[in-house]
């Protein structure tokens, strides 16, 4: 069974990034380097993928989310390169 979720106004898609969460989101990659999360996150869903995962109904979503994230580790990669004068 799907989930409904409530429709969002544009208003309140837009992320709210206040310092806090800002913090958090530094502090994350700091000590977390973006393209060494993204191969350890990548392999781990393949390993999860070949281990029969791939019947999991909420997939989907995951699929959806994942790619995402993946995108943000992609421009936090670069930034983090460009940064380091890379």
């Amino acid at each position: 069974m799907r989930r409904r979720y409530k429709r969002l106004s544009a208003k309140e898609k837009e992320p709210i990034l206040n310092k806090t969460l800002r913090e958090g989101f530094i502090h994350f990659l700091t000590h977390h380097p973006p393209k060494r999360f993204s191969v350890n996150l990548r392999s781990m869903l393949l390993q999860f993928l070949m281990s029969g995962g791939a019947e999991a109904i909420y997939l989907t979503d995951l699929m959806i989310d994942l790619d995402g994230l993946f995108d943000l580790l992609t421009l936090a990669e670069q930034f983090t390169a460009e940064a380091q004068g890379r």
